[in-house]
C-alpha cells in the first residue's frame, strides 16, 4: 500500500525529473523491504503474484486504468514499477479509496464497500479459487455489530 499524497506534493516541489527527498521510507524502499521479506520466507518470486495499491484515489486523481503508467509519470516511481514486474510472476496495479457508506437498500444493516478496494481484492483471489461477487460489495452487520 503507498499513499501518494505526500510522493505527489514532494514531486511538484521539486525541479527536476526525479523523486524528491520525503519524511520516512520511500515506495522503493518498502517495496525491496517486501521483496526481501517474502524471499526470505522461501516463496519463489517467479511463481508470486504482487498487487501494489495506492491509497487515497478519493483525495489524488488516480486512473481506474493505467495505475502503473500514472504512478511512473506523476510519481516518479518508474523503477519500483519495473522492478515489479521483472521480479514477480504477475504485478497489479491499482487504486484505492477508503470508502464505505451505509447500504440503505440491502434489508439487513450492513456497508457498502467502494469498487476500488473490491478490484483488488479480485484480483489477488484469482488464482486461488476463491471469488468475490461481480457489481457491489456489502459487508455484513452494521453499528449494532460494533458493540461486542
Amino acid at each position: 500500500m503507498i499513499d501518494p499524497v505526500p510522493i505527489a506534493a514532494s514531486y511538484a516541489r521539486q525541479s527536476g525529473r526525479g523523486p524528491a527527498e520525503r519524511a520516512g521510507p520511500s515506495p522503493d524502499q518498502a517495496y525491496h523491504h517486501t521483496y526481501q521479506q517474502i524471499e526470505a520466507m522461501g516463496v519463489p518470486l517467479s511463481d508470486a503474484r504482487l498487487a501494489v495499491a495506492f491509497s487515497r484515489a478519493d483525495m489524488v486523481a488516480t486512473p481506474d486504468y493505467d495505475v502503473a503508467g500514472w504512478a511512473r509519470r506523476e510519481l516518479g516511481l518508474g523503477n519500483l514499477i519495473i522492478s515489479a514486474r521483472q521480479n514477480f510472476n504477475q504485478a497489479g496495479f491499482f487504486s484505492t479509496a477508503a470508502i464505505a457508506v451505509p447500504d440503505t437498500a440491502a434489508k439487513a444493516p450492513g456497508t457498502v464497500v467502494h469498487e476500488s478496494i473490491a478490484k483488488p481484492l479480485r484480483w489477488v483471489l484469482a488464482d486461488s479459487g476463491l471469488t468475490l461477487p461481480e457489481g457491489t460489495l456489502t459487508l455484513p452487520g452494521g453499528d449494532d455489530d460494533r458493540s461486542g
